[in-house]
């Protein structure tokens, strides 16, 4: 396949003419081409110039050239120039031919050359749109990175898309990695909770960017789309270490419940999340939620007659029910811990005293 092209004449006392054309321009989408010509005298001759005319010039079936005018042609004399377009041009045959009469009226001069032009490819486009999650949002854990993205757009060319690459890197780095690839000839393409592995292992706090690059049959990369968000990593917090309440209390008075040992997450401690059930019940109620500063270690309940969990009125039930309450940590973002329960709780209730009075 040929994007230029030359042939040379028969001569005469070593003068000769040489026709060349080069392409100028390509239009895939309308499919043509326009090359640019010209037909000038070569050759080392015994004469310095010879007198010549007659000349003519055909490309592709047309005429592009004719003059009988007769001038003196030197080696290196431009006879003519000129464009030419060339319709249905990928990957077909044309062919050229010119002629004159050097030092002779009568055409004695002549010579023609054929070429294939190239494929005219029509660029595809990369993907204009393209969304992004992790876990929940834009939040990974962690222990668990997975992600999702999805995007469209792209557009056909001549050569078949066949595969996008999904690629991860670090926030505010150019080292990216390989992550996921979608085998298919369609513009538009989806990943759903893909693991993160290229990276190794990842700390909490730490940000991600997603970018999906193009791939056709032609062998070629066509560039990528970048996500404009970041991904979040977190680690979660952990639920305390020690849980405390009293194994009973009475259902006129209030009590503490006291907890230590929770650890901070990568966003971390808001808060806590406290719940309640009957003792080794089958559900818990959920009942308050402490958000406060990490540091917090404890919380009051008031009067336990005021509590009713699951249906159950404590103060009318007494001493034949105990219950239980369990905690665990927030980061009032994202994540929680895992549940720390306490022990149960029994509930007595006072006996009235009876005043002792004296008998004189």
């Amino acid at each position: 396949m040929a994007e230029s092209g030359s042939f040379n004449t028969s001569g005469y006392g070593g003068r000769y003419l040489k026709f060349s054309w080069s392409i100028k321009s390509k239009n895939p989408s309308s499919n043509y081409v326009d090359i640019s010509w010209k037909l000038v005298g070569a050759g080392t001759a015994s004469h310095s110039y010879y007198i010549s005319g007659n000349f003519k010039v055909v490309i592709d079936g047309d005429t592009v050239y004719s003059s009988t005018k007769r001038i003196d042609l030197y080696n290196g004399t431009k006879v003519a120039s000129g464009t030419k377009r060339l319709n249905n041009a990928s990957n077909r045959k044309f062919s050229a031919s010119a002629q004159a009469g050097i030092y002779t009226v009568s055409v004695n001069c002549k010579g023609s050359g054929s070429w294939t032009l190239p494929t005219l490819a029509v660029d595809p486009t990369i993907p204009t749109w393209i969304n992004v999650s992790g876990n929940s949002g834009t939040w990974v854990n962690k222990d668990n990175p997975k992600f999702s993205a999805s995007w469209g757009g792209a557009t056909k060319g001549t050569y078949t898309i066949d595969r996008y690459s999904v690629d991860i890197a670090k926030y505010g780095t150019d080292t990216w990695k390989n992550e996921d690839n979608v085998y298919t000839s369609k513009t538009s393409g989806s990943i759903s909770n893909s693991a993160i592995t290229s990276l190794g292992t990842l700390s909490g706090g730490t940000k991600l960017q997603v970018r999906v690059g193009m791939h056709t049959t032609s062998g070629k990369w066509w560039g990528h789309i970048y996500w404009s968000g970041v991904l979040n990593i977190y680690s979660s917090p952990t639920a305390p270490t020690t849980f405390t309440a009293p194994s009973s209390v009475e259902i006129d008075k209030g009590f503490n419940l006291t907890w230590s040992g929770a650890k901070a997450g990568s966003n971390g401690i808001a808060g806590y999340d406290l719940e309640a059930r009957a003792y080794n019940g089958s559900s818990w109620t959920g009942w308050v939620r402490i958000f406060s500063t990490k540091n917090q270690s404890s919380y009051s309940v008031s009067k336990i007659k005021n509590l009713t969990v699951n249906g159950v009125n404590y103060s009318k039930n007494g001493e034949s029910v105990k219950f239980q309450y369990r905690i665990r940590t927030t980061d009032g973002k994202i994540a929680t811990s895992g549940w720390k329960n306490s022990g149960q709780i029994g509930i007595t209730i006072n006996s009235p005293t009876v005043p002792r009075k004296s008998i004189n």
